[in-house]
């Protein structure tokens, strides 16, 4: 497949330079296409292009679930894919646009999510009653009263091996950390906890003031974070939206803590800029550097833990399989999902969601799914027990009609070794069939490409 999918890369880009008329633009939007495809080519049954249109539409075996690196010091995780009508896979449809001032990268479908990492919601959750009890009213007076919450009371302990924990660890845990001020590490572990469900429908491109390229995107709320039946239900979605992109804005008015912040977590940094809608309310400053997006979705080829080299590394920097995720390597490794565990949390909240859930029935029996993270070497704490995923086993282990006895049976707690989200979720057989293309559509495929 990897064969047929940079077949249609080329063909892409012999078109966008044919036909673009802002070169500059163009070849920082085709660049972070290229590492979505890329990062795809393992997953893939199929990889079409239709030209005129310049679009790419990628067919793959099942969705994919995409863990930043730690060290990339970024509070989110991504989900890649989604179902078209009548289609049996979940596919990835992006085209590129030309516009007088701009030029964009529509991900088309909503196949690009944007959620939290493991164990935000639930420090979420647990700050709620102590910021009340604190009577904290301003998103500062929250904001430090977390950190000793976290910090000083200890309760880190309790998330330990989890995402969160890692991340706050790859902020406040090295040595260099002492050069961050206290407020930022702060707002480290602030932005995490604030992660929401959003869809990405498109990436601009644009020239800041006329000189350099800038990336910034537009963001759509999941609406099944609205939806109170649903699984993905967050009654303070909006707020914990707005409060991260005010952080982001407020850490990057200041030109001394911009510098800092590139230097210390350049990802985290272009990200939250790219995020934040700067161009929005602060016209004068830059938004994100495409090269930075385009290395932050690159997939991550070698991962693995920290090794006997890494001398400042010995910790839980071992266990951690994207700690390798670094230097001109990608930053983020894609792995398949288990879908039945989504969709049928989705009919449960909307009966629009019943063809969905009859087309993929058959392939419910059989998974594949390689794990994140090597689960730490020491036992997770009894704190730290209740990452059963909040946004999904609460609700589908209270309703027969939303699982069965079988995959209730396969959604048991993962061993005390084993902290990772893939362990929690049943297997699924995977279906080979790819949709026919159309007759517009000119298919690379591996078959084909393989007699060539």
């Amino acid at each position: 497949m990897a064969r047929g999918c940079a077949q249609c890369l080329r063909d892409l880009q012999e078109d966008v330079t044919r036909d673009f008329k802002h070169q500059t633009r163009a070849l920082a939007a085709l660049a972070l296409l290229k590492s979505f495809v890329e990062g795809m080519e393992e997953h893939a049954t199929d990889c079409q292009i239709l030209r005129p249109e310049k679009r790419i539409r990628v067919t793959l075996k099942y969705r994919l679930d995409g863990e930043i690196a730690t060290r990339s010091r970024l509070g989110c995780a991504f989900q890649l894919g989604s179902y078209e009508p009548d289609s049996k896979l979940p596919t990835v449809v992006m085209s590129m646009e030309e516009q007088d001032e701009t030029t964009r990268l529509h991900m088309e479908n909503n196949c690009l999510n944007m959620m939290p990492i493991e164990g935000a919601r639930d420090v979420f959750d647990e700050l709620l009653p102590v910021w009340k009890e604190s009577d904290c009213v301003t998103r500062l007076d929250k904001r430090r009263r977390a950190w000793q919450w976290w910090k000083k009371e200890g309760h880190a302990a309790d998330y330990e091996g989890t995402k969160v924990w890692r991340h706050v660890l790859s902020l406040d845990g090295t040595w260099h950390s002492a050069a961050v001020p206290y407020d930022s590490i702060a707002s480290g572990l602030t932005g995490a906890i604030c992660g929401v469900r959003l869809f990405i429908p498109e990436f601009v491109y644009s020239l800041y003031q006329g000189g350099s390229v800038q990336c910034c995107c537009t963001t759509v709320h999941d609406s099944r974070a609205s939806d109170e039946k649903h699984p993905y239900y967050d009654e303070n979605a909006v707020e914990k939206k707005e409060w991260s992109a005010e952080m982001v804005r407020i850490l990057m008015s200041s030109s001394t803590d911009r510098t800092l912040a590139e230097k210390f977590a350049p990802s985290a940094a272009n990200f939250g800029l790219m995020y934040a809608e700067v161009q929005e309310h602060l016209s004068d400053m830059k938004a994100a550097d495409p090269v930075k997006i385009a290395l932050l979705f690159s997939h991550c080829r070698n991962p693995g833990g920290a090794t006997n080299w890494d001398v400042y590394a010995q910790d839980w920097q071992k266990n951690d399989i994207t700690y390798k995720a670094t230097g001109k390597d990608g930053r983020i490794i894609w792995t398949p999902i288990k879908d039945n565990i989504d969709e049928r949390a989705r009919k449960h909240a909307s009966p629009s969601f019943e063809m969905d859930l009859a087309r993929g029935e058959e392939e419910n029996n059989e998974h594949f799914h390689t794990p994140h993270s090597t689960p730490p070497t020491t036992p997770r704490t009894v704190g730290s027990a209740k990452y059963m995923d909040h946004q999904v086993s609460a609700h589908l282990h209270e309703s027969d009609e939303i699982i069965s006895q079988h995959e209730d049976e396969e959604l048991e707690r993962p061993p005390a070794s084993c902290g990772c989200f893939c362990s929690r979720n049943p297997r699924r057989k995977l279906t080979q069939e790819s949709p026919n293309p159309d007759e517009q559509i000119i298919s690379r495929n591996a078959t084909a490409n393989s007699s060539i």
